[in-house]
């Protein structure tokens, strides 16, 4: 059975005794599943709040526990000291979908760089390099990645491409090249040629100078 059925299983079987009273879901799922549920427990007249879980059981009631919360607001006010004795938390909006959201995006951000430096392993071990000499410099190249994020999250926001470290123009070769050289890997080429067909198509539209964030743009100018 699928975790969102238990729930919905769990909230039918409770329901009648759940007026008035808030339900706090600390199971991980998907954004719908969150809607869904949220929607089945305020039907029986009382709140839900969903959370996003970043902790490990060890992390749990300190402040490296992070909970993200969606839904209700009433009810996170009203319950907020006691669910700040679960570690930080933070509220993210009425939506009871928001915290599944980001709680995934994390996690999906996590196996994106865990998989390309596994892609990463891949190809300069069957270059016959040495992978334990090579992980201290793929711990630079990631470096450069998180040193950035509040300024790339910035660009974003502002709908603003600066050139940065290249160009879209110069992006493009590399990109090629990289994919190429990933062709046969056995985790794949990481979407690499989605990114392509996205760049090839932007540098048409005459934003070759842009830097990659440029990317997310979904306005045509």
């Amino acid at each position: 059975m699928r975790s969102a059925e238990r729930r919905f299983q769990v909230v039918d079987e409770v329901g009648a005794h759940l007026r008035s009273r808030t339900v706090v879901n600390l199971t991980t799922g998907s954004p719908d599943d969150a809607r869904d549920v949220a929607r089945q427990v305020q039907d029986a007249d009382a709140h839900y709040l969903d959370v996003g879980l970043q902790a490990t059981l060890e992390t749990i009631g300190t402040d490296a526990a992070t909970l993200l919360f969606g839904g209700a607001r009433e009810a996170f006010d009203e319950h907020r000291h006691v669910l700040d004795v679960l570690g930080t938390t933070r509220y993210l909006g009425h939506d009871p979908g928001a915290a599944a959201v980001q709680d995934l995006a994390l996690f999906g951000l996590w196996y994106d760089a865990q998989l390309g430096y596994l892609r990463a392993l891949e190809t300069v071990r069957a270059a016959g390099v040495d992978v334990e000499a090579f992980a201290s410099l793929a711990a630079t190249q990631l470096g450069y990645v998180t040193a950035a994020t509040a300024d790339t999250a910035r660009e974003v926001a502002s709908r603003s491409y600066p050139r940065g470290p290249a160009s879209l123009t110069e992006h493009a070769p590399m990109l090629e090249q990289l994919t190429d050289l990933r062709r046969d890997l056995r985790l794949g080429t990481g979407g690499l040629a989605a990114v392509q067909a996205a760049l090839t198509e932007r540098i048409a539209r005459g934003h070759g100078d842009e830097g990659l964030t440029a990317l997310l743009d979904d306005e045509t100018r």
